[in-house]
């Protein structure tokens, strides 16, 4: 956690208690930042059960080894080009997941999410505008 910490102090806002624009991105990027790997890993055993699974159903549907072997080595090609394209569109994923601007296309969520901010804001600075709708009273009236 003391990572979190550091990143936190890095990326300060306008205001020393709000965390900057980059803080969550960065956070989500150093989290993520083994799931290529951890994908890579999955869809090989994916893989294998698929590959062992083929194989034992078509010797269990095929008695003849020697037409066996011509059907593996017949749809060999196909199957391999199958595997290499859902590896290629796991990593896909987890590219757009980790360097993608994350995005809602969930009007109430936009909503609520600019409301919070709006009233975040508006608490930060009331006392603020209090205290100097006081101070310019004070001068326009001589009180």
């Amino acid at each position: 956690m003391q990572w979190i910490k550091e990143l936190h102090l890095q990326s300060r806002g306008m205001d020393l208690g709000t965390p900057g624009p980059d803080m969550l991105p960065a956070a989500f990027g150093e989290q993520s930042r083994q799931w290529e790997q951890i994908v890579r890993v999955y869809m090989g055993k994916v893989v294998r059960l698929i590959h062992h699974f083929m194989a034992k159903a078509l010797r269990a549907v095929c008695a003849d080894d020697d037409i066996t072997k011509e059907i593996w080595t017949a749809i060999m090609d196909p199957v391999l080009r199958g595997y290499k394209s859902g590896l290629c569109q796991a990593i896909l994923l987890v590219e757009v997941e980790r360097y993608q601007r994350p995005f809602t296309l969930n009007r109430f969520f936009n909503e609520e999410l600019q409301a919070a901010r709006g009233k975040r804001m508006r608490e930060m600075l009331k006392p603020r505008t209090w205290r100097n709708a006081k101070t310019l009273w004070r001068g326009q009236h001589g009180d």
